[in-house]
């Protein structure tokens, strides 16, 4: 975990309900959803050996943890369904689920061909709302407006933006023009995004259209 924008990292400890010198136990198989309120309660969501979903909850930065119910939009270990409650089946395989702050009810997933979905009742039903070629990864801050991260042709790590809920995306900035490495996820709060590409992390302060390790001091 990181309280400083990422130039640093912490290790956080896994729910170690099984054997402690496991670095991954039986009750810990895959990674769902991390949901951190600060530095010290953090919400995860994981999936056990029988792909079952379970909800831990740690308030001393990860030192221990509780099971609890965490009820957060979340993809399953295959992709098959998400749901924030029950689980649904978008029509794809998902890459990723993004939900809406102020609107849980609502969500739009990536789905692995580049098309993308949403929701405005928990799942019931899934509309095509459009589709971006080679994406990896997408976040919404708000119903219509999201940025994403894809694999482009003149520019390797490309980030792309929307103002109509992904009916029509537009190139914002090239965030490495050549790589060998694979753009894995974006996140944005604010002015504030981030790209990380293989194992390397990428920040952007002014909404995505300039970039920088995220290890070099943040300017304040």
């Amino acid at each position: 975990m990181s309280s400083n924008a990422g130039v640093t990292f912490e290790e956080v400890g896994l729910p170690v309900l099984g054997d402690p010198d496991e670095p991954l136990p039986e009750t810990v198989r895959a990674i769902l959803g991390v949901y951190p309120e600060d530095d010290q309660d953090i919400l995860l969501l994981a999936s056990d050996e029988k792909c079952e979903t379970h909800g831990y909850r740690t308030t001393d930065g990860g030192i221990s943890w509780e099971e609890t119910d965490v009820r957060r939009w979340h993809v399953n270990a295959d992709g098959s369904e998400v749901g924030r409650v029950d689980m649904t089946e978008p029509g794809c395989t998902a890459l990723t689920v993004v939900p809406l702050r102020d609107s849980p009810q609502n969500a739009k997933v990536l789905c692995s061909d580049g098309t993308v979905v949403g929701t405005n009742d928990d799942g019931g039903e899934w509309t095509v709302l459009g589709e971006l070629a080679g994406a990896a990864d997408m976040t919404f801050t708000s119903l219509r407006d999201g940025l994403a991260v894809r694999r482009g042709n003149a520019c390797e790590v490309e980030v792309m933006d929307t103002a109509d809920a992904a009916g029509s995306w537009d190139s914002i900035s090239c965030v490495l023009e050549e790589t060998d490495l694979e753009p894995e996820s974006i996140a944005q709060r604010g002015d504030r995004v981030f790209v990380q590409v293989g194992g390397d992390l990428y920040r952007s302060d002014d909404g995505g259209h300039e970039w920088y390790k995220a290890d070099e001091p943040v300017e304040e």
